[in-house]
């Protein structure tokens, strides 16, 4: 039995460490003002009930654990935390929000919760700095809360604790973009900034983000990815959550077109359970969102299920030197019901000329065709390339039934009327994508 909560922690603005984002919220382990450090946190009487109590295949939490998308019944143990290994602290830097979205828990928590809206940076530095002297690896810090992070007054102060005590720590920025990146940001680190934004024109975007601007959205990602350091960071996806107001075939493809305009790393689709939600799409159909926005991903909240598995590929090709070389690259496979396969990646000729097509076949199997007309300026960019060449492919394909537990082989060629081109091959193993 396993919770997330055994590589995970979450600091709200007052201090409080609740039992993780989800329904364990409820549940306050301690609080930063008595336990201010990562060895006085873990030492707590509630963390150490818990990992009692999941150790022995036991729910720490009756009528609360069952509720809760990070809980693991079905997960061997595992207690990152005692390894010295967080995968994530999420931090909630603000309470305050200027939108009024209606399925935002915000306004409640304000009239509830005891304590400041600001989180105490003095607090915050405290926290970070037990990390580094307690050789913790911490792999993200995650800005995200029921406020809008960007509304600290002194939120790049954050940034550059972090940058400074964890150099090594990645950081995550979730936002409703509407404010100023260069006044917020300045010169500080951020290697992902998620962009919460749904729609494609004020009209519908304002529809569930109430008091917000489309317009400062699209300016925030902009200079966001102006700012791209040399190492490409940060890296800007842009969520869309779809409701029965935004799902139209034009707002979708709208969308698609902004995203590939500004040059955005993602444009992520999200099916939620919440009030609104699109009745158009689910997770038996959300496919067809592909045929609309093919370079874009797709994504359920927690609460959702999802027969989806993310393939982790090893190179299996033995070059033929008798036929054409290209340069070729897979960014993403994923088993979606288990009769499709997405596949995202870039293809060219090894002197940058345009591959238009692709054949792909699965366990000996020809499954069909991808067709290469996605833009990556960041593999132009990578290689000093010059033109405007299609190089990227996102696309579905639909295949015979698949097991996740089985290897996959994957046979990738170029197709072409004038060249014999060789065969990439991968032998692909799957995993359970998680959701949370």
């Amino acid at each position: 039995m396993y919770c997330e909560i055994l590589s995970t922690l979450y600091v709200k603005s007052n201090g409080d460490i609740p039992c993780h984002d989800d329904y364990g919220e409820r549940i306050i382990l301690t609080n930063l003002n008595e336990s201010p450090t990562i060895d006085k946190i873990i030492a707590s009487k509630q963390f150490n009930s818990i990992e009692r109590r999941l150790s022995s295949s036991s729910i720490p939490w009756e009528n609360i654990c069952d509720k809760c998308a990070f809980f693991r019944p079905d997960q061997n143990f595992e207690n990152r935390i005692r390894q010295f290994h967080i995968n994530k602290i999420q931090i909630e830097s603000s309470l305050a929000c200027s939108l009024n979205c209606w399925g935002c828990s915000r306004r409640e928590q304000v009239k509830q919760r005891r304590g400041n809206l600001l989180l105490d940076l003095k607090n915050f530095e405290t926290l970070m700095i037990s990390c580094a002297e307690q050789n913790y690896n911490v792999e993200w810090i995650e800005y995200c809360g029921q406020g809008e992070p960007l509304s600290h007054p002194k939120f790049s102060q954050f940034l550059k604790i972090v940058s400074e005590v964890l150099p090594n720590t990645k950081q995550r920025l979730i936002t409703n973009a509407n404010y100023d990146f260069n006044a917020c940001i300045g010169e500080e680190t951020l290697h992902e900034i998620i962009v919460s934004s749904d729609g494609a024109s004020q009209e519908t975007y304002e529809i569930y983000r109430s008091g917000g601007s489309f317009e400062k959205c699209i300016r925030f990602m902009t200079d966001a990815i102006r700012r791209k350091s040399a190492n490409n960071n940060p890296s800007v996806v842009w969520k869309y959550i779809l409701f029965d107001h935004n799902d139209s075939d034009e707002e979708i493809t709208k969308a698609n077109k902004i995203a590939q305009t500004i040059g955005v790393d993602r444009l992520l689709f999200v099916l939620t359970h919440s009030k609104g939600k699109s009745k158009r799409y689910t997770n038996e159909n959300f496919i067809n969102i592909l045929n609309l926005a093919p370079s874009a991903l797709i994504n359920f909240t927690p609460i959702q299920n999802s027969d989806t598995y993310l393939g982790y590929p090893t190179d299996n090709s033995l070059p033929d030197q008798n036929k054409e070389q290209f340069l070729f690259c897979l960014d993403e496979i994923k088993m979606l019901d288990k009769q499709h396969l997405l596949l995202k990646g870039w293809v060219s000729t090894l002197d940058f000329l345009k591959i238009n097509r692709l054949n792909i076949v699965a366990n000996s199997q020809s499954v069909g065709q991808i067709n290469v007309s996605e833009k990556r300026n960041d593999v132009l960019q990578y290689f000093n390339a010059k033109g405007d060449l299609d190089l990227g492919f996102a696309s579905v394909i639909k295949t015979t039934q698949l097991d996740p537990n089985a290897i996959l082989c994957l046979e990738i060629t170029p197709q072409s009327f004038s060249k014999n081109f060789d065969t990439k091959k991968y032998h692909v193993s799957f995993k359970p994508l998680r959701l949370s």
